[in-house]
């Protein structure tokens, strides 16, 4: 049973279909599939036409509110708002108009993705038929990202303060998150002074997301997770002149994201690119001062620069990819302390720890790995190492079990 109620709606004939106007007296509509159907057949032809949006705008606007629970009128009533601001902008109005129209735009659309899964996905009746209307998925992204960039451009290059401007962590981890990361990610891209403040925005949502148990939620969010992997490399590069610290931090974080998505059998390029993003991320990581924290005299106890612990680096639990950019970092950290010398001191070290042990094997394999993609590819050096030579003498002997 759908709610009937009355708004400013008279019927007359556009196109054939019964259309709502906020001139004649109240009539009562329903807010169900049949109100549904009212609502597009007026709206859609006035998305693109600035004399027939004026003309049906306040009476879709008048029908989602008194249908709150009506899917098509809250997306109608947000694109009518959100085309009528971006014409706005086009036509040179006061920033105050375009403003108060993105409000009401992003007013509505929240009010859409308030609604349940169920009620999100209605289908409105065609009169006279046995056809049904839904709306598009493409459709409804792209109007939430629209809202999304637009109130990143209001909010950081305005000053008009609206719920994207803040850095306060979330208590939950709304539905539209992902479609929202995407959004911010494309934005920040284009406008990469501001992405520091943008990591900040998408990173509120994080610990709620985590925290999120049913599968098929979990899946839908690994969009929003690479996003703000995404996000979090443009702050880095953002960062690194001036706060090379906090680069790292950034940096560390998107390879806490790359090691969870790659230790999955099932993760796709959306999860992680290795030849974007993970180009980029190592770009970036070279570009960063080296950790100088760590002992690297000839008697002191080999310790990990990187995030993997050295007594972790054979364990199998943790990727190959993380164990060998935790060597490769330690001997970058002995390699500035001692230059050349201090590469060999690490294989030594680390030769050590797995002699004669079940896993001999696959841990020399490894390290071989490491070595020869810090010697050879100039993989896991910082700035100061960049140019420092590495023979190829060192390392060549840990091929043996290679070839076995």
């Amino acid at each position: 049973m759908y709610l009937r109620t009355t708004i400013a709606a008279g019927l007359m004939l556009i196109l054939g279909h019964q259309a709502i106007s906020q001139t004649q007296s109240e009539t009562e509509v329903d807010c169900g599939p049949d109100g549904s159907y009212l609502v597009a057949a007026n709206a859609e032809p006035a998305l693109e036409d600035l004399e027939k949006l004026r003309q049906v705008l306040g009476a879709v606007s008048n029908f989602a509110d008194a249908c709150p629970g009506n899917n098509f009128a809250q997306y109608y009533a947000s694109k009518l708002w959100y085309n009528g601001m971006e014409m706005q902008i086009r036509g040179g109005a006061p920033i105050e108009q375009s403003w108060a129209s993105w409000q009401r735009a992003f007013s509505f659309n929240e009010a859409f993705y308030d609604l349940s899964r169920a009620e999100q996905s209605r289908k409105a009746n065609v009169p006279d038929s046995f056809r049904e209307l839904e709306l598009s998925s493409t459709a409804l992204n792209e109007l939430r990202e629209a809202l999304v960039k637009r109130g990143l451009e209001f909010g950081l290059k305005v000053g008009k303060s609206n719920e994207f401007m803040t850095a306060e962590q979330a208590d939950q981890c709304p539905a539209r998150v992902s479609t929202d990361a995407n959004a911010m990610n494309g934005w920040a891209a284009e406008n990469p002074e501001y992405a520091v403040q943008i990591a900040a925005m998408a990173e509120r949502y994080e610990p709620a997301c985590r925290a999120v148990e049913d599968p098929l939620t979990k899946y839908g969010l690994r969009l929003y997770f690479a996003r703000l992997a995404k996000i979090r490399l443009l702050a880095a590069e953002q960062s690194l002149p001036s706060d090379p610290e906090r680069a790292r931090a950034f940096i560390l974080k998107v390879k806490d994201h790359r090691d969870s998505v790659v230790a999955q059998e099932d993760y796709s390029i959306t999860d992680w690119n290795d030849y974007s993003s993970g180009a980029k991320l190592a770009e970036l990581s070279a570009r960063l001062p080296a950790i100088r924290t760590i002992p690297t005299a000839t008697d002191a106890p080999l310790v990990s620069s990187g995030r993997v612990p050295v007594d972790d680096w054979f364990t199998g639990e943790h990727p190959p990819i993380a164990v060998m950019e935790s060597i490769g970092s330690t001997m970058n950290s002995y390699v500035v302390e001692t230059d050349a010398s201090g590469f060999i001191r690490v294989i030594g070290k680390t030769f050590a720890l797995f002699n004669g042990k079940p896993e001999e094997k696959s841990a020399r394999s490894l390290l071989y790995a490491a070595a020869k993609a810090y010697a050879e590819d100039g993989s896991y050096r910082t700035i100061e190492t960049v140019d420092t030579p590495i023979s190829h003498v060192g390392y060549d002997w840990l091929q043996d079990y290679q070839s076995e």
